[in-house]
């Protein structure tokens, strides 16, 4: 039965009635269908057996076949037929895919274990080959790391040759909350010890206070860090010298700007203190110039009919009236 959730509608209710044969099925349909029981009409037809969906998570409607659906009711003789029918298939088919599986597991374990020997003696002949036995790399590095701090934590085994190279930094997590490091390759002359035995002895030692990695390095690897070494090297250089050589220009220019400050300062020096005539006759200075007008001034006056002088009697008892 299925009710609603608000009670309107009424509920509806199902029965199955099994009959001996499919006649007497055929029979009560012909009759009841559509009769009134309780005051409903009634609707009688042949049930169809449940075939459950296969794919229960597709949401796509997809109508049930009808061609496997048999008409007529099932009886107790049909059900257990079907059933016996399904158990031999089911057996049958684990049977078979039993005996699949242990074929191809057998096949598979024999191929992977050929393979595997096979790719493992290749990987280890290619590593021992590749492998530089007198090279160690650190891969991370921090601190402040030099050559004189790498001699000093390699002082057992004096390497002779040291490569400090700083890492990239992360394009995945650009934000390095430790420091940036670097990485060290030493590089060992001697043979009298092997690298396993100097990995385990220093995997203990600090470099600047803080533990290292220590692994070997194959010769690609080694390589490429050698030479992003010697670019890096390069380029430091070359910026060294540009920035010495734009140092050395305004050092120039400042001394060419102050050589003509002093030029152009005697040139305006010049041109005010000297000052020609205008009759071009001599060269004279402007303080000269400015005492021969005072001179000059002072004659005119003196020479002017405005001017008298004193009157100096000889008798000086005697007024003058």
């Amino acid at each position: 039965m299925r009710f609603s959730r608000k009670g309107k509608h009424r509920p509806l209710g199902i029965a199955y009635a099994e009959f001996k044969t499919q006649e007497q099925a055929q029979l009560a349909i012909k009759d009841f269908d559509g009769a009134l029981v309780n005051g409903k009409r009634i609707t009688i037809k042949t049930s169809n057996p449940y075939t459950p969906r296969t794919h229960r998570l597709n949401f796509i409607w997809k109508p049930r076949s009808k061609k496997a659906v048999k008409p007529g009711p099932l009886f107790e003789e049909d059900f257990q037929s079907l059933a016996e029918n399904n158990n031999n298939n089911n057996n049958n088919n684990n049977n078979n895919n039993t005996n699949n599986i242990n074929n191809n597991n057998a096949e598979t374990t024999s191929f992977s274990e050929s393979v595997g020997e096979s790719s493992q003696t290749n990987s280890n002949s290619n590593s021992n080959s590749n492998v530089l036995p007198n090279t160690i790399l650190i891969p991370k590095a921090r601190g402040v790391v030099s050559e004189g701090t790498v001699q000093e934590f390699f002082k057992d085994y004096s390497p002779s040759k040291i490569t400090i190279l700083n890492n990239k930094k992360s394009r995945i997590n650009p934000i390095n909350l430790t420091g940036s490091s670097v990485s060290v390759l030493a590089r060992f002359d001697s043979s009298d010890f092997h690298l396993d035995d100097v990995i385990a002895k220093l995997k203990l030692q600090k470099l600047n206070g803080k533990r290292v990695e220590l692994k070997s390095v194959n010769r690609t690897k080694a390589e490429e860090l050698e030479r992003a070494a010697i670019k890096l090297t390069t380029l430091s250089k070359l910026s060294d010298a540009s920035t010495t050589n734009r140092n050395l220009l305004a050092a120039n220019i400042d001394d060419d700007d102050d050589d003509d400050d002093d030029d152009a300062a005697a040139a305006a020096a010049a041109t005010t203190s000297n000052i020609s005539r205008r009759d071009g006759s001599e060269i004279v200075s402007a303080e000269q110039r400015s005492q021969e007008d005072d001179i000059g001034h002072v004659q005119d006056l003196t020479s002017s009919s405005n001017f008298t002088e004193p009157i100096v009697s000889s008798n000086p008892a005697t007024p003058i009236c």
